[in-house]
């Protein structure tokens, strides 16, 4: 919460002691099957709606500090055996993985034609091991946020690495994201 844009990062932040928050939602079919040989063999979890609970404040005009608490608010799914392996079927509400999030805005000003910042995501393991909803470690993801305003246009951008590091050897995954507004937001990409 506190961005222009709903799933991409900005790297302005606005204000001193400015309370925000969102509660935007998700639904998945399919979210976790299991295959074997081309063919799905089960379905731990079919179908799902989460919730994600945001709130965050603005320090200083410079600074973001934000919580992310997901919650699966309800899931449907069967119960799979996949060579003595049991995948249980993971039915009604569960928290998922807690997200606090740090980003503060190196340069730029709030109307400016580019603003950087960095940030830092740090995901933490309160979903448990068998929920299907979390990933049973802690992990994080390191960003770096441009955005800016020209004329009517107003633009963000930001690219990040996920580390996963209780695998051996650690896993990473590369993220990049970005979104486009005309005048007064008033048509998104």
């Amino acid at each position: 919460p506190g961005d222009d844009f709903l799933v991409t990062s900005g790297a302005g932040v606005g204000g001193h002691l400015i309370p925000r928050g969102s509660a935007p939602y998700d639904v998945a079919h399919r979210p976790f099957t299991l295959p074997r040989d081309g063919e799905v063999v089960g379905r731990p979890v079919s179908s799902m709606l989460m919730l994600h609970l945001g709130f965050s404040a603005a320090l200083w005009d410079r600074f973001l500090i934000a919580l992310n608490a997901p919650v699966a608010l309800w899931r449907t799914g069967e119960t799979t055996v996949v060579d003595g392996a049991v995948f249980p079927q993971r039915t009604g509400p569960h928290f998922g993985d807690l997200r606090l999030s740090m980003r503060g805005r190196l340069c730029g000003e709030a109307d400016d034609a580019f603003r950087l910042a960095i940030g830092q995501h740090l995901w933490f393991p309160t979903a448990g091991a068998d929920s299907y909803v979390g990933e049973n470690q802690v992990y994080a993801k390191p960003e770096v946020v441009v955005d800016g305003r020209y004329d009517m246009f107003r633009y963000a951008a930001q690219t990040g690495v996920v580390v996963r590091g209780a695998e051996l050897p650690p896993s990473y995954e590369l993220r990049v994201g970005g979104g486009v507004t005309l005048r007064d937001q008033r048509v998104m990409v």
